[in-house]
């Protein structure tokens, strides 16, 4: 014989409370992030999680109906993988004070039809028409952007130089345009200070004409390094 099991007793509401905001963030989940207008202005696009879920999706809205669209998940990219991130990427998430989880960004190009996210260190173009997603070489990407006439990308890569990916070619090819990067010399990225005490994620900008890049190199050689034995 079985002895029926008392009933669970109610979570205390204090508990719940602050359960809620745990698990909501603040009840900040669920909310749209990083919203953009498409160029003709029907439509809008952003960012947004599950009310308990951090982990960021790409949705588009259209604004003379109201109805709304999920674009792209990172299960879709993924599939039973989990997400993974290089060491430079967690520094700089951990500096614009990036929690979460998934697309935590997107581009759009000039004219509206592609748009450009990264996971897991990996670059993919979307056409907005057709979902079909396009995963570019390599992996370890960082603050890609398109050229202002979105015909190229340029991101800092893994090898610490700035490339540029020509979409125009089939298939799409990528070009290191710096050399001379070392273990304390680098080209495309912010470093510390300008990240953390500036507010400057970027290290590299884009011409009007997108014929020219202004690249920022950085040569760390002479900060001195510091061991921390015990945390």
């Amino acid at each position: 014989a079985t002895t029926p099991s008392a009933p669970a007793a109610p979570e205390d509401p204090n508990l719940a409370y602050f359960r809620d905001l745990a698990e909501t963030r603040n009840y900040t989940l669920g909310r749209p992030v990083s919203p953009k207008l498409t160029p003709d202005g029907k439509h809008a696009l952003f960012l947004r999680s599950a009310p308990r879920d951090p982990t960021l999706k790409l949705y588009e809205l259209d604004l003379a109906t109201g109805r709304e669209r999920e674009l792209l998940t990172p299960a879709q990219l993924l599939g039973d993988t989990s997400e993974s991130l290089s060491a430079e990427e967690k520094a700089r998430r951990e500096r614009a004070r990036q929690s979460l989880k998934g697309f935590t960004s997107f581009q759009l190009s000039k004219d509206g039809t592609r748009l450009l996210v990264t996971l897991s260190g990996k670059l993919y173009l979307v056409s907005r028409s057709s979902l079909k997603v396009s995963e570019l070489p390599g992996r370890g990407w960082i603050d890609p952007r398109f050229s202002p006439d979105g015909r190229s990308i340029a991101a800092a890569g893994p090898d610490r130089e700035l490339h540029v990916f020509d979409l125009n070619s089939a298939p799409v090819t990528e070009v290191a345009i710096t050399s001379g990067a070392t273990a304390t010399v680098s080209h495309g990225t912010a470093e510390f200070v300008a990240q953390e005490e500036m507010s400057r994620p970027r290290g590299y900008w884009w011409s009007p004409e997108s014929h020219d890049l202004l690249c920022q190199e950085t040569d760390e050689s002479q900060v001195e390094t510091r061991y921390v034995a015990d945390a």
